[in-house]
């Protein structure tokens, strides 16, 4: 330790101190023990002299131990990366003289490794919901299948998982094909169940409107049969009516007649006759003036029958 320290120790104490705790804590004390003895004076300038003298000394003492400390951390850690430095070469020599052993049996655990999760993949192939081309595909690839690469006595358990796997792929590929063949014949019959059900939907839909037009056919028959026999009855109704004016006509000429007679014997009848005759000429009249509309195809007697019968005849009546 240097001169200006507190204490003055060697190099192999104060060595011996940092890496003992006890030899560190009787340095420490003897330190500690001058410290506490010191009575510094304050009052006096070489009093206050002494104090900073006294802490520098301890301050020194603190700087000489840490300096110590650093040399022998240094040391140490040089000293710990040597170690470090050829305890891993050692370990990764040592590794590779390991792997070199182990090699031969990493390649067979591989190589089984393989066999067992090929195996597990072929008891595993799922032929469920696989159209035939899928199946198909899936089966070459079993035809296709390497047999490199997997250990000799692993052969045997493979090849027989092939073929139970072939199998397997052919059987659904049959089944695929039988259920393919179903569908599409119940395809094919709901396709002719459609066209069946179209078919009678129309031949219905014909046979309703056949029946509706029927029934209007039979009907219009039967409203023209009605208007027919309507139309006859007023014919009959107006024949009769036309007789009975023509008779009312002919009986009003008679009476004239007899009424021309009798003036000739009865000059008194002569206004009884001038009045028939006014009578005569009013319907007349009435008749010209219903037949002054008429049409070349009109029925005059029946218009002269309707007027009659309407009282637009004057002094005319039917029945």
């Amino acid at each position: 330790m240097k001169n200006d320290a507190i204490i003055k120790v060697d190099n192999e104490r104060i060595s011996v101190a940092l890496t003992s705790m006890e030899s560190m804590e009787e340095l420490l004390l003897e330190v500690g023990t001058i410290v506490d003895d010191f009575e510094g004076d304050v009052s006096t300038p070489s009093g206050r002299a002494e104090v900073k003298s006294m802490a520098y000394k301890v301050t020194r003492t603190k700087t000489t131990v840490d300096e110590y400390r650093k040399n022998l951390v240094s040391k140490a850690k040089k000293e710990i990366k040597k170690v470090d430095d050829v305890g891993k070469f050692a370990r990764d020599t040592l590794d590779r003289y390991k792997e070199n052993v182990r090699r031969p049996l990493n390649e067979w655990e591989e190589r089984k490794r393989y066999s067992e999760e090929t195996i597990t993949r072929l008891r595993g192939t799922d032929t469920r919901e696989k159209t035939v081309a899928e199946l198909e595909e899936m089966l070459r690839g079993v035809i296709d299948f390497e047999l490199n690469g997997f250990l000799e006595e692993d052969l045997e358990s493979i090849n027989k998982e092939i073929r139970v796997t072939y199998d397997l792929i052919e059987g659904a590929i049959e089944k695929e094909k039988v259920a393919v063949a179903e569908r599409e014949e119940l395809e094919s019959l709901r396709r002719e169940k459609a066209i069946a059900d179209e078919k009678a939907r129309t031949e219905k839909i014909k046979e309703d409107a056949r029946i509706e037009a029927e029934a209007k056919i039979k009907s219009d028959l039967e409203d023209a049969k009605k208007r027919e026999a309507d139309l006859v009855a007023r014919n009959e109704k107006l024949e009769v009516e036309h007789k009975e004016a023509i008779e009312a006509l002919e009986e009003k000429e008679a009476e004239i007649v007899e009424a021309e007679e009798v003036v000739e014997e009865e000059p008194e009848a002569v206004e009884e006759f001038d009045v028939s005759r006014e009578i005569l000429n009013e319907a007349y009249l009435d008749i010209v003036d219903c037949l002054k509309n008429v049409k070349p195809n009109d029925d005059l007697v029946k218009i002269v029958v309707t007027a009659i019968a309407c009282n637009e005849i004057r002094h005319v009546r039917i029945g």
